[in-house]
């Protein structure tokens, strides 16, 4: 392998590190301040902080990009080809039953995000997105938004209208149930650019901010793993959302990856690429 090349991945590794702190980061930031500022909101906009519900489908997101840089060569194509077809199924599933606003096509939408992260090209969009993070962050918010406002008047919908408005409501009911998981996108692909700018890198490369995420992530973590946490419910589709909602924290996806490399240690496959403990245990 030449030099170039080397210095191309640790380059990648670096970035994707940095904007993986910042994604994961804000990911649990950001429940954390909706919560102290509940009713209100840091923005002047009643029920902006209804955009925290955005946070489980941005770490599924990032979970389906790590799958994406995980894997290389031709087994990334077949993987995106695969991942674009369950993307497609999983959106159908997500907005397909619209009698009435339910959360049980929720585990259906954190599906489709994770696989929309393993298909989209980060290279040419890492390359060719926004280099200083402006634009993104503003978007991010805006879109974000964007996103609360339809939510809410599908959340809304099951106060019934009068009965000479039935058809009004089964044709909103119909719409924002189709748009939902479509409106998601956006301000996940922001944060997401945000992430690899000049910006996002330099604030995923401070201790400051990560000495702010850990005990955040740490918080939602047992947040997401004690929530519930007597008896089953016979609902599947929910059971199945919360299963999802505690892997793809950062804890859980950080724990994965320590389990992975301590076997890998243990058994001498990866010598070289886990030298030591501290290596095993690192970011």
């Amino acid at each position: 392998m030449n030099e170039s090349r080397v210095n191309g991945m640790r380059s990648l590794a670096s970035s994707l590190r940095n904007a993986s702190i910042v994604l994961a980061g804000a990911a649990c930031l950001v429940p954390i301040l909706a919560r102290v500022f509940y009713p209100y909101s840091w923005l002047p906009i009643r029920g902006a902080w209804l955009a925290s519900l955005l946070i489980i489908p941005l770490l599924c997101f990032w979970c389906g990009m790590l799958l994406h840089y995980r894997v290389d060569g031709k087994a990334r194509v077949w993987l995106q080809a695969a991942a674009g077809l369950a993307a497609a199924f999983m959106f159908y599933l997500s907005r397909h039953t619209v009698n009435a606003p339910s959360m049980s096509e929720i585990a259906s939408t954190y599906l489709f995000v994770f696989f929309l992260g393993v298909v989209l090209p980060w290279d040419h969009l890492r390359e060719n997105g926004d280099h200083v993070g402006a634009k993104s962050a503003v978007l991010c918010v805006l879109t974000a938004l964007t996103y609360t406002a339809i939510y809410v008047v599908w959340q809304r919908l099951d106060c019934k209208m009068q009965p000479r408005f039935a058809d009004m409501e089964q044709f909103l009911l119909v719409l924002t149930t189709n748009m939902l998981p479509l409106a998601m996108v956006p301000p996940l692909l922001f944060a997401t650019e945000f992430a690899f700018s000049k910006a996002g890198q330099w604030l995923g490369s401070r201790k400051w901010f990560l000495w702010l995420a850990v005990p955040a992530a740490l918080y939602c973590f047992l947040g997401a793993w004690f929530r519930r946490p007597w008896g089953i419910s016979l609902d599947l589709s929910w059971e199945t959302a919360r299963l999802i909602r505690l892997l793809v924290q950062p804890v859980s996806l950080y724990l994965m990856v320590v389990i992975w490399r301590v076997a890998a240690k243990l058994i001498r496959r990866s010598k070289q690429d886990y030298p030591s403990w501290k290596d095993v245990f690192k970011l």
